[in-house]
């Protein structure tokens, strides 16, 4: 029995599939662990439960905030961004993180859980060049930090 690798930038046929739940197909480890993000929202044979980096990480995939999830609202700075607009640009900001970097949910969810938020999107945003930040939401990222740790300006300045 065949199916085509369940991991979204694949699509190569395989015989593989995920050991969890037998329903998914994956022509590789590295396929599989690659679409793990989001295959374990419909996995049944997982039995950890949800971080809520976990559900960000989903959010960034379906290209809306999480705004059925408050702790993942609180968590990750939704609620201080305030209105649905800038909700999108801070979502804009890990989508950056996620699909652009490959941030992993478990990353996220430690730099959150470790108070390093903040400097570690900063790193991924300096790998790019200067010219193209502008294009990925790096001005918002850079005007608002506080939005991600409630840290004001001058807070940030003695750290």
């Amino acid at each position: 029995m065949h199916g085509i690798c369940g991991y979204h930038f694949c699509e190569k046929l395989t015989r593989r599939r995920c050991a969890a739940c037998e329903s998914e197909w994956y022509c590789d480890r590295n396929c599989q662990r690659s679409s793990w993000g989001l295959h374990k929202f419909a996995c049944v044979g997982r039995k950890n439960a949800f971080t809520t980096g976990d559900i960000l990480y989903r959010a960034c995939y379906v290209d809306l905030p999480p705004l059925e999830h408050a702790e993942t609202m609180a968590d990750f700075g939704f609620y201080r961004a305030g209105t649905r607009e800038e909700q999108n640009k801070l979502l804009g900001v890990y989508e950056f993180c996620v699909i652009l970097c490959g941030m992993q949910a478990k990353n996220l969810q430690y730099w959150r859980v470790k108070g390093i938020l903040v400097q570690e999107i900063q790193k991924l945003y300096l790998v790019v060049p200067v010219d193209s930040r502008a294009n990925l939401s790096y001005v918002w990222f850079r005007r608002n930090m506080w939005v991600f740790d409630g840290k004001t300006s001058e807070e940030r300045v003695w750290e």
